[in-house]
């Protein structure tokens, strides 16, 4: 029974998932409410995939969810990055929205693998060798699309400890 449950919640997520695909596809930016939606769905995707090997919160200020607009998949690849390259045993991903003074931000944690994340920007692909899956190519499409958009005063921070995790702030 657990096993038909399973395939029943993947199925259901996935095809929230192709929906959202299907009404954002000529869309640039969407709402928080949407990009969290779309998120949560995907963990929840990948936590029924994975066995349970990592659990997920997010908290989120209800009442800025639909006020402020974000560009589309910038939080669910921090969060896949999390899942791919951060956790080696039962991980936990934390994901905060708040807005403060200066603007909207979303933190993405995880108690993982971490990484020298020092100039992490500046380290862009320079051959085709440093294109494999995983090389930061996700992170820097998700800086320079927040910076066209916004401005050069906005994206991404890292911090992250080897060994200890690792924090997204967009």
């Amino acid at each position: 029974e657990s096993g038909s449950n399973d395939v029943s919640a993947m199925v259901q997520r996935l095809g929230e998932l192709m929906r959202s695909d299907l009404i954002f596809s000529n869309r640039q930016r969407i709402t928080l409410r949407q990009e969290i939606q779309y998120t949560q769905n995907y963990l929840t995707l990948q936590q029924i995939r994975n066995a349970e090997n990592f659990d997920y919160q997010i908290n989120a200020d209800p009442d800025i969810l639909d006020s402020y607009y974000i560009p589309k998949l910038s939080l669910q690849p921090i969060a896949e990055n999390c899942i791919t390259h951060g956790l080696d045993r039962k991980g936990h991903i934390s994901i905060d929205v708040w807005e403060d003074f200066d603007g909207i931000f979303l933190r993405v944690t995880d108690n993982g693998l971490g990484f020298n994340s020092e100039g992490y920007f500046e380290k862009s692909p320079s051959s085709e060798s440093d294109l494999k899956p995983g090389n930061h190519i996700a992170l820097c499409n998700i800086q320079n699309r927040i910076q066209i958009i916004y401005g050069k005063n906005y994206g991404i921070t890292i911090q992250s400890t080897p060994g200890e995790g690792t924090s997204v702030i967009v």
